[in-house]
């Protein structure tokens, strides 16, 4: 593996030392109550990302209205100083795992959820209805300086609960990102118009937020420095507009992409996208300003992110789901132990789950997100002798935890290879980061002394006459 000196070298961000250049960004959890606090599952979760030693974790998005900014259900608040003890509670976490601690704050605007809510959304300009989402009002001055207020305020809890950054959410369409967009700003007041006009209410925001957290506390701006929409936000426009939060007093420009406007999925892209496919746009921000700029974007190998940086393109690398995947990414790459990172492989299923279906986050590739503490993996009192039956994912996967609790494991696979189904699932076009999974788990098979034994078949009588303490069935599932 080669050296990795550019993604773990410190770097200074309004004052705040991060030890590397990894950055977990904002994503969804639903693991907040129902009243938007902190749970002890949130806890867990971000704790033992904070462990695996990134550099600087992002709370996920938080709602600054309680409860008309509400976009998800069970979305964490700050929008409320009784939340504050509890807020603390998770930066600690944070930090006591290692890491410096920001949290997102933001408002959704014209995606604020009625069903959750009660009220009608806002937006800069009047929409129609759109799927299931109600017309939306146009946002009066006296609406856009309430916001601005509680985004500030909202900041000034992040600062007093302890954390050491904040992040402004001025992308994928929510209501930053609105303003900035012709598509959703056809305002002709002060706020609307041309680019400079548009990014006016952003802008403020940044001012105001500087204004109450002071100087010595970094801010973040997120940005989808292109919409991938005809009319939409280009990344010209974005140019203009990172130059405006810099002189506004932002610390980090985080270059993302993509709204609900867009033709393609670019805010979260699946494994059908090459990796690092947004790198480009944050390249340009980057020849445009002075501060530190932050690209994302199916940036899952740490080989890639080092060689991002190395070429000048960013400054600091947000992995995302690559992190829910494996917490320990920065720190087996650091050690040069990649060949033991569990790989993400843009599945999407954890979108799937906490976006989509408004559910719990969940990931494809790691059964432990979301129950930490109740999954974690402890060495057995009394070792014993394990039969798998059964190489696929889930039979892998039982053998790699049962030999990690030092039990003596046998794997069983009828067929000449190991893989199941994913053998099958990585042959179509765009399909083939799958078999990094494969390769993962039948790498941990060799690393942790798994015995396994290719074309071999046992009967019930084998099966049951084996000098084994345990059998594990996993013989597979049908396409």
């Amino acid at each position: 593996m080669p050296e990795l000196n550019n993604l773990f070298s410190e770097i200074e961000l309004g004052g705040m030392v991060l030890k590397n250049r990894i950055v977990m960004p904002p994503m969804l959890t639903g693991f907040a109550a129902e009243d938007g606090s902190v749970t002890d599952r949130m806890l867990a979760y971000y704790r033992e990302r904070a462990r695996g030693g990134a550099a600087l974790i992002t709370v996920e998005s938080t709602n600054i209205e309680v409860p008309s900014g509400d976009h998800y259900l069970r979305q964490l608040s700050i929008g409320d100083d009784h939340f504050c003890e509890g807020l603390a509670s998770l930066a600690g976490a944070i930090q006591e795992g290692g890491a410096k601690a920001s949290i997102q704050v933001g408002h959704q605007g014209r995606y604020c959820a009625p069903f959750i809510t009660g009220t009608g959304p806002l937006s800069p300009s009047r929409e129609d209805p759109l799927d299931y989402w109600p017309e939306s009002q146009e946002m009066g001055e006296d609406d856009i300086h309430r916001v601005t207020c509680e985004l500030a305020a909202a900041a000034g809890r992040a600062r007093d609960a302890g954390f050491d950054a904040v992040e402004l959410h001025g992308a994928h369409g929510y209501l930053l990102c609105q303003f900035l967009s012709h598509l959703t700003n056809r305002r002709e007041d002060r706020y609307g118009g041309d680019v400079v006009s548009r990014a006016a209410f952003p802008v403020e925001v940044v001012e105001a937020v500087r204004a109450e957290v002071g100087e010595g506390f970094p801010i973040v701006l997120r940005l989808s420095a292109d919409e991938f929409a005809p009319g939409g936000i280009t990344v010209e426009d974005t140019v203009v507009t990172a130059g405006m939060a810099e002189d506004a007093g932002v610390d980090c420009l985080h270059i993302s992409a993509g709204s609900h406007q867009s033709k393609k999925p670019m805010s979260i892209a699946p494994m059908a996208f090459p990796r690092g496919c947004l790198v480009h746009l944050a390249s340009r921000v980057k020849q445009a300003v002075n501060v530190p700029v932050m690209a994302v974007g199916r940036i899952n190998d740490a080989i890639l992110a080092d060689s991002i940086m190395g070429e000048g393109k960013a400054d600091l690398i947000a992995m995302g789901r690559a992190l829910i995947a494996d917490p320990e990414l920065p720190a087996k790459a650091e050690r040069g132990e990649e060949g033991t990172i569990r790989p993400c492989i843009a599945c999407n299923t954890c979108i799937d789950e906490s976006v989509m279906r408004a559910q719990p986050l969940v990931c494809a590739v790691n059964a432990r997100v979301g129950v930490e503490e109740e999954r974690e993996i402890k060495r057995a009192g009394t070792p014993r002798s394990v039969a798998v039956l059964g190489g696929g994912p889930a039979g892998m996967e039982a053998a790699r935890v049962a030999a990690l609790r030092g039990h003596r494991v046998t794997l069983h696979e009828k067929g000449p290879e190991l893989g199941g189904q994913l053998l099958l699932a990585s042959k179509p076009p765009f399909k083939e980061e799958i078999a990094n999974l494969t390769r993962y788990l039948e790498s941990e098979m060799s690393r942790l002394g798994v015995g396994v034994e290719l074309r071999s078949t046992l009967d019930e009588d084998e099966v049951l006459g084996a000098e084994q303490d345990a059998v594990v069935v996993a013989t597979g599932a049908l396409p």
